[in-house]
């Protein structure tokens, strides 16, 4: 309102209308009055605004009464106009005329006080602009989510004085940004709102005509919970928070058995963890105490679950607030056929069922949480499913999106998006717009309100990573073009896409990349399977590259890896498929710390509070420094060899038919089956 407010008064003059009142002096006087602006000038206000003193060269008369005296005047007077308060501003809508009540005081005409009241007026002449401007400054700047660098979209920018009374106020756009243009010159405190009450602020001094830049960053109010796949709906898998409960040496906190082995990733909030398995007879979400790993609450379900749930705090049903856990089930084999598996949502607390969707389809990638989306005149949250399916695997159609009101689980869209592909990866989320990708190698960008397609890019790769997303780019790690892991030294890497438009931006041809990226924001962080994947021995490589210039920074040998990467401030988490987890330092790759879990590592780790979360085999562990933790449950044991060829089995009896051979190859060669 402020930028349009004065860009109006730019093409406006200032003119002066009067009426005069003469105290003691007959109503039947004729009074008139003429007059000229000669000067305008500027100051601000106490309360934040503006006032504008007209210096009028001013013409009066006054005529009849019974006193018959005529009295004629021209005198130069000062009238202070005080449009400018905020209040004032508000409702300005339109500028053909703009009426300012001002008043002059203190002209004598003979021992009568004569009070002239008048208004000034801002009345169009394009050609002819006449106000003064004062000396405005400019304020811009980006405000980003404190948790993942993640820009802060409509938050509320408010400008305000020394007397914290409002100046002027304004909204982020898309990517975060913000302008505040005419800024007069003094001391301001510049305060963010969000959308979860949560608040910075920063204070400032303005110069006549600086050009001002504000970044700044607003922290979550959440306790730092690891609520779905890859931390967050953009899948950046990094927590900005600093990193030294991290520094090693670590100690093993606590270690849980549970009955099935674990390929989804678990998920934190608060003092729980939340764990998904595959058993011989359906699955298991397991709510575990995260102080100690004790059992909080268990349900077993005939599906079996290779997703990872999604958490969501403070959701309202059925007329009362709580926290709700989303899961997508795979389905169950039913003679030597998978039944099409659901959606449900769970009370977190106690497993309580809540609602549910029957055989939506079959659900390999972690649901999508967005929150606080505009649904007409509503706010919603939004929980969005992608579907798999594989024309001669189960002879159904390929996969599709799916968005579901998290309240009620009614369908967001009229029709989901169907006919994609083979979607094995988790779909994400930024600035309006879901990303999901297929094995054929296609993206996808789709409206979050309406589900209509936005745009679409073929890359030439498979992609069975999750896209991240952050700032305006779209990374998505690919592998050969065979839908396999490439043979060869060289894979297609990562494909950098423009988040708007689906352009390509730049691509790291290093390798195939089978992992879901971490970003910070400066650099990325990802994996990559770069020997031939028959040799002896496998080994991967673990990168760190400038998004800025495409340039890597540093990488580091590892064995490979199959869970995507987790970064908490400098500390980045990474767990290879036989069996270690390793800390190493995101600056310079260095290797801080490791060990042995025993067990084949497929799923990703998870970080709260003071811990990491990781899932190994049928097992679950806490990691942290030893003077931030108390020994919880300890049920360790390493995976005999049979039971790893089970499951190893059993695995490539449940995946994708283009994924079982070399997923299957690289468990059994790997170093698993020791």
């Amino acid at each position: 309102m402020w930028n349009g407010l004065w860009d109006g008064f730019q093409k406006y003059e200032v003119k002066w209308e009067s009426g005069v009142k003469i105290p003691r002096v007959d109503r039947a006087m004729k009074v008139w009055s003429d007059s000229s602006v000669k000067e305008v000038k500027w100051s601000k206000k106490d309360d934040g605004g503006l006032k504008a003193e007209i210096l009028l060269d001013l013409f009066i008369r006054v005529e009849g009464g019974e006193d018959k005296r005529d009295i004629e005047l021209t005198q130069e007077v000062t009238v202070i106009a005080e449009p400018f308060a905020p209040e004032f501003a508000k409702n300005i809508t339109e500028f053909d005329k703009i009426v300012v009540e001002g008043r002059i005081d203190g002209i004598s005409i003979l021992k009568d006080k004569i009070l002239v009241q008048g208004r000034v007026l801002f009345q169009p002449e394009v050609n002819r602009p006449s106000i003064a401007s004062p000396p405005f400054a400019n304020l811009s700047g980006t405000i980003l989510h404190g948790e993942g660098l993640v820009p802060a979209r409509d938050v509320v920018i408010r400008v305000c004085d020394e007397k914290e009374e409002l100046v002027i106020g304004t909204l982020t756009d898309r990517q975060g940004h913000f302008s505040v243009s005419r800024v007069l010159p003094g001391r301001y405190r510049i305060e963010v709102l969000g959308d979860k009450g949560n608040m910075a602020s920063k204070d400032i001094i303005v110069e006549p005509g600086a050009d001002i830049k504000i970044d700044m960053s607003i922290e979550d109010k959440d306790d730092g919970g690891w609520l779905m796949f890859c931390a967050s709906p953009g899948r950046i898998g990094y927590i900005k928070r600093n990193g030294q409960s991290f520094d090693p040496p670590l100690d093993r906190q606590w270690i849980r058995r549970m009955k099935g082995f674990i390929l989804a990733s678990p998920v934190t909030s608060g003092e729980r963890v939340y764990v998904c398995t595959i058993t011989g007879d359906g699955g298991e979400i397991i709510s575990l105490f995260s102080r100690d790993g004790s059992v909080s609450w268990e349900r077993n379900e005939r599906d079996e679950i290779f997703a990872t749930p999604v958490m969501s705090r403070n959701v309202e049903i059925s007329g009362s607030c709580r926290d709700v856990l989303y899961v997508a089930t795979l389905g169950r084999k039913v003679y030597n056929e998978y039944t099409p598996g659901s959606v449900m949502a769970l009370d977190a607390l106690n497993g309580t069922l809540l609602w549910k969707i029957d055989r939506l389809g079959y659900m390999y990638s972690s649901p999508l949480l967005i929150k606080n989306i505009s649904i007409g005149s509503k706010k919603k949250d939004i929980l969005c499913v992608v579907t798999y399916a594989e024309k001669g695997l189960f002879g159904l159609v390929e996969g599709g999106v799916h968005a579901f009101d998290t309240m009620t689980g009614e369908p967001i869209w009229q029709e989901p998006q169907i006919g994609l592909g083979n979607i094995f990866s988790s779909p994400a989320y930024s600035d309006g717009l879901i990303y999901v990708a297929s094995q054929q190698g296609v993206v996808y960008a789709f409206d979050v309100v309406t589900g209509q397609k936005r745009w679409i890019k073929s890359i030439n790769g498979s992609i069975i990573a999750t896209p991240s997303v952050l700032q305006g780019k779209v990374y998505i790690g690919a592998i050969g073009a065979n839908n396999g892991f490439s043979k060869q030294a060289s894979g297609v890497g990562i494909v950098t896409l423009d988040a708007f438009t689906g352009d390509e931006l730049w691509n790291f041809k290093i390798g195939d990349v089978v992992t879901t990226p971490a970003i910070d924001g400066e650099k990325i962080y990802f994996t990559s399977v770069s020997k031939e994947f028959h040799g002896l021995r496998l080994s991967g490589t673990a990168f760190a590259f400038d998004i800025a210039n495409g340039k890597k920074v540093w990488g580091t040998a590892l064995e490979d890896i199959l869970a995507s990467p987790a970064l908490v401030g400098e500390r980045l988490v990474m767990a290879g498929v036989k069996g270690e987890l390793f800390l190493l330092n995101s600056i310079n790759g260095e290797k801080l710390w490791s060990t042995d879990m025993g067990g084949p590592i497929l799923a990703s780790p998870a970080i709260s509070g003071e811990s990491i979360f990781i899932a190994s085999g049928r097992r679950i562990a806490a990691f942290g420094r030893k003077d931030y933790i108390q020994k919880g449950i300890e049920e360790d044991y390493r995976e005999t060899k049979i039971e790893l060829l089970r499951f190893a089995t059993n695995l490539s009896l449940r995946l994708p038919k283009k994924l079982i051979s070399p997923l299957f190859d690289l468990l059994m060669r790997s170093g698993i089956l020791r």
